[in-house]
C-alpha cells in the first residue's frame, strides 16, 4: 500500500518525503512510533555487530582476555563511549572539525579499501 503511493506520487512529479505520507494514514502516530524503534533497533544491531567483531578479533588475537569475557565487552563498549565525549561539549564542534582534518587522511582510506 505505501509502495503503491508513492509511486501514483511520484508519476505525478509531485516530492514527498515518508512523513509526509505516514501522516495520511489512518493511525499514523502508530506508524511513526513503529518506524523509530525500527530506526533505534537497527542502530543498536548495527552497533552490536561491530562490537562483536572487534571483541572476536581482540579475543583471537590474545587469547588470555577471552577468560576475561565481560570486562572486555564493556571496556570495547567504554572506550569509544569516554573519547566521545569530548565531542558533545560547546567546543566539540572544533574536536570533530580538527578530526575530520587531520586524523583520517585518502591514503589511510584507500587502504582499508583495498584490504576489504
Amino acid at each position: 500500500m505505501v509502495i503503491a503511493f508513492i509511486i501514483f506520487i511520484s508519476f505525478f512529479k509531485y516530492e514527498l518525503r515518508y512523513p509526509e505520507i505516514i501522516s495520511t494514514f489512518n493511525g499514523a502516530p502508530i506508524y511513526a512510533i513503529i518506524f523509530f524503534i525500527m530506526l533505534i533497533t537497527l542502530g543498536m544491531d548495527s552497533a552490536f555487530g561491530g562490537m562483536e567483531a572487534v571483541y572476536t578479533a581482540i579475543c583471537d588475537e590474545y587469547p588470555k582476555f577471552k577468560k576475561h569475557s565481560i570486562l572486555t565487552r564493556f571496556l570495547i563498549c567504554g572506550l569509544p563511549f569516554l573519547t566521545a565525549i569530548p565531542t558533545i561539549t560547546y567546543s566539540g564542534i572544533y574536536i570533530v572539525q580538527w578530526l575530520d582534518r587531520f586524523a583520517i587522511s585518502p591514503s589511510v582510506l584507500m587502504i582499508v579499501f583495498v584490504e576489504g
